[in-house]
C-alpha cells in the first residue's frame, strides 16, 4: 500500500513512533537530571540566581512531550 493511501490512524502511529525515536535521548537526559536533583542534591533544576537556566531545562524536558501527545491526536 502506498503511503498516500494509508488511513489517518496509521499516520498518527507512524508520526508518534518517529517522534519517540527523535526525543528519546533528550527526555531520558532530562529525567536523569531531574531525579539526580531530587535524590543526590545536584543543582540542575534550581532557580537560585539562574531562572533562565531553569526555563531552558524545563522546555528541554517538557516541549517534546507535548508534541508526542498532541501532534498525533490533531492529525
Amino acid at each position: 500500500m502506498k503511503l498516500t493511501r494509508l488511513p489517518l490512524f496509521v499516520w498518527a502511529q507512524i508520526s508518534t513512533s518517529i517522534l519517540l525515536l527523535i526525543v528519546g535521548a533528550p527526555l531520558a537526559a532530562a529525567m536523569i537530571w531531574s531525579s539526580s536533583t531530587a535524590s543526590v542534591g545536584t543543582q540542575f533544576f534550581t532557580t537560585q540566581g539562574r531562572p533562565v537556566l531553569y526555563q531552558h531545562l524545563f522546555w528541554f524536558f517538557g516541549h517534546p512531550e507535548v508534541y508526542i501527545m498532541i501532534l498525533p491526536a490533531s492529525a
